[in-house]
């Protein structure tokens, strides 16, 4: 689709020229746009500030304007403007970007996090990641409490490693190694954690790997939950199977 876009002159900031593109984007039959002031064509959106004339013949400037067939003031078009010479007066040259759809789709998302994040909390899971370039690693107050770290201690990849039993050490490292060789890049362990307090926890952790467009490793995304109360019940449930086989082979002798 063609760039909307307008000629604004400093005098009277008057539109001097326009495209059926920008009209439509604003409104205003063609015919209409020329001749007129920007400031009449179009509205500050909610919240935002009035476009300023001084600042489009200064230099780069952009605007947040409401969308003239919606019914709120939600900054649904995007002005942007820079200051160009022609025949050797003072123009500036306005574009506009209709943000409607973007804004849609933000909103969604915002949405969908929101809903994610009062899941995650109800759930008791905690959330991790980890860049692979940089080695910034980050965990929620949630995953600080099942990992034993305190609120405000830098979390770091030595130390994620350094708190996993050494027992369990090999096998969360073969995990992580397959995630990154594999395509489909899931990870999943169930290890135990020795915390700073010298209790340990069993910790259940679920990841996705993130790739580049040339499908090189660059993050990985996962959640934690404390499993400890199961891995226990499983460790009884094992112990009385065990129990009872004795009882019954010595029985039958």
């Amino acid at each position: 689709s063609p760039i909307a876009m307008a000629l604004v002159a400093e005098e009277g900031l008057r539109v001097d020229l326009a495209n059926a593109a920008f009209a439509h984007l604003i409104g205003q039959p063609p015919e209409d746009v020329v001749g007129r002031s920007v400031l009449e064509l179009v509205r500050p959106a909610a919240g935002g500030e009035a476009l300023d004339a001084g600042a489009m013949f200064r230099g780069a400037a952009a605007f947040d304007a409401a969308h003239p067939r919606s019914h709120d003031a939600s900054p649904h078009v995007r002005l942007t403007t820079r200051p160009v010479a022609v025949a050797g007066r003072p123009y500036a040259l306005v574009t506009a970007e209709d943000q409607t759809d973007r804004q849609r789709t933000e909103a969604r998302l915002h949405d969908r996090e929101a809903l994610l994040s009062l899941a995650v909390e109800a759930a008791g899971f905690g959330l991790w990641s980890s860049d692979l370039v940089t080695g910034a690693t980050f965990w929620d107050l949630r995953s600080r409490e099942i990992f034993g770290v305190a609120p405000h201690a830098e979390a770091s990849v030595d130390l994620g490693w350094a708190l996993i039993h050494p027992e369990d050490r090999a096998s969360v490292e073969g995990a992580y190694a397959a995630a990154l060789e594999d395509p489909a890049g899931r990870y999943r362990t169930e290890s135990r954690v020795g915390r700073a307090d010298g209790t340990v926890r069993w910790v259940l952790s679920v990841g996705q790997v993130m790739r580049d467009a040339a499908g090189a490793p660059t993050r990985i995304l996962g959640l934690a939950v404390d499993v400890t109360e199961r891995k226990v019940a499983e460790a009884a449930l094992r112990d009385r199977s065990a129990e009872l086989e004795r009882e019954v082979a010595v029985r039958t002798e």
